[in-house]
């Protein structure tokens, strides 16, 4: 039996692997697409640490509904080490920083009515 592939996104901590793909967390929020590199979202999720974690380039998060991911303390909730991508045709708020690591970029297709980034750094080198 092969082993499991991992995908470097890591959503409240816990390892994407193809094994979980279809519900990383077991709450029915988070699942990924690994052919297309599509993270969706389906509800709110806050927590206190980071919420995604990524080095995936070419990585497109999307939504179908309006959510809020966001920390609980005021902080970075996201870190993205690759070209990411926001879309859907829902909402985005994200509350907390999004740390871009490295040549990272973050764009917001004209799909998604709004993305409502409170705070975007750019890592310094």
């Amino acid at each position: 039996m092969p082993a499991s592939a991992n995908y470097d996104i890591y959503v409240d901590g816990v390892t994407m692997w193809d094994k979980n793909q279809d519900d990383i967390l077991g709450n029915g929020i988070f699942s990924y697409d690994i052919a297309t590199k599509t993270l969706t979202v389906t509800k709110n999720y806050t927590l206190s640490d980071q919420i995604v974690k990524s080095s995936v380039n070419g990585l497109t998060i999307k939504t179908d509904n309006p959510v809020m991911l966001g920390k609980s303390t005021a902080s970075q909730a996201m870190t993205l080490n690759g070209n990411t991508t926001f879309t859907g045709a829902g909402n985005f708020r994200i509350v907390g920083h999004i740390l871009l690591g490295g040549d990272a970029d973050v764009n917001r297709d004209g799909a998604v009515d709004s993305a409502d980034i409170v705070a975007v750094i750019k890592a310094m080198k």
